[in-house]
């Protein structure tokens, strides 16, 4: 049976740290890059068939000999500000709606600053864990703190200071990361 090491209050504290950092990378994070994507190709191809509809309001009109007004054309979109704005963007990409997409993508790439990609399910779990990890080292810290008198953090856990179980402190929603 090993025994778990004992940490010292400096070494739980520069665990604090770390897992503070990793909270904030996790919160950081973006979609994985298909899903972002994904996103992107159903939000243009709107767009087109936004715009598609549009243009066949129009030459139908044109085709039928009548009279082509603002508003018969705008009724496809039942005109408000986001529809409009979707006219709009329809009528920017639709012609060349994959070399747009492919345009973004590369541009993309450039920009990629390797931040965390993680799935919305994936990263509540992740953060979960994380905060799981800092109340336990919180705990930790704060049985050192009242048993040698060291000073606190300012920024602790008052819950863990407090002694409060982890479960508890879970239900009520006390797992809070350091600010």
């Amino acid at each position: 049976m090993s025994q778990k090491p004992i940490l010292t209050l400096g070494e739980i504290r520069e665990e604090i740290d770390e897992v503070s950092e990793q909270i904030e990378r996790t919160k950081a994070a973006g979609l994985p890059e298909a899903e972002s994507l994904a996103s992107l190709k159903a939000t243009l191809s709107d767009a087109s068939v936004t715009w598609q509809k549009f243009t066949g309001t129009a030459a139908d009109a044109l085709a039928a000999g009548e009279e082509i007004t603002a508003y018969r054309l705008l009724s496809v979109v039942a005109p408000s500000a986001d529809k409009l704005a979707l006219l709009g963007l329809g009528a920017a990409v639709a012609p060349r709606l994959d070399a747009v997409i492919k345009e973004i993508q590369t541009e993309a790439k450039k920009r990629d600053d390797g931040r965390l990609r993680l799935l919305p399910g994936e990263k509540a779990a992740r953060l979960l864990e994380l905060r799981r990890r800092l109340y336990s080292l919180e705990m930790a810290e704060a049985e050192i703190t009242e048993a040698t008198g060291e000073k606190r953090r300012a920024n602790c856990n008052a819950a863990a200071v407090l002694g409060i179980p982890a479960d508890v402190a879970e239900a009520n929603k006390l797992l809070t990361e350091v600010e």
